[in-house]
């Protein structure tokens, strides 16, 4: 059977519909932060709102008064806390990491490598990526914040 009845499948379109509007004028309203996968606090909030999503459009008993409110909930909470980190540095430092130096001049930086649970295959391969094929031309490689590698060329 493709569908249980008509009706379910109109109450989808109609949250698909009402959701997707309202999450296109609140994210405009809280900006371009909201979806950032800058780290691992800005990724949670983007799994929570595609969660949310899932939930009001599946879930009969998840209005879309339910899905709204939830959505405006989570786009607060990341609103604040971000805002709050700015300036509170305690707060920052708490929901963010900081870049850490994976290869310098060189040398593997083994013990930030075994910390961050990153392989030499893994900077050589991002080293390939930037347009290096030798090491030598490299002068550092970073593991930034958001999970990527980033290549400092000499």
């Amino acid at each position: 059977m493709l569908f249980s009845d008509s009706s379910t499948l109109i109450s989808i379109l109609v949250k698909g519909v009402s959701i997707y509007i309202f999450l296109i004028i609140a994210l405009k309203m809280f900006g371009k932060r909201s979806l950032a996968k800058l780290n691992a606090f800005d990724f949670i909030v983007t799994i929570a709102l595609g969660s949310i999503l899932a939930a009001t459009l599946t879930n009969n008993q998840v209005t879309v008064a339910d899905g709204i409110l939830s959505i405006f909930i989570v786009l607060m909470l990341q609103y604040f806390v971000s805002n709050f980190a700015v300036k509170i540095p305690y707060l920052n430092n708490l929901i963010k990491s900081e870049p850490t130096l994976l290869y310098h001049n060189g040398e593997f930086l083994d013990k930030a490598l075994e910390k961050e649970r990153v392989q030499k295959k893994e900077i050589f391969q991002a080293a390939r990526a930037s347009g290096e094929h030798d090491l030598k031309q490299v002068s550092q490689v970073i593991l930034e914040t958001n999970g990527t590698l980033s290549v400092v060329k000499k």
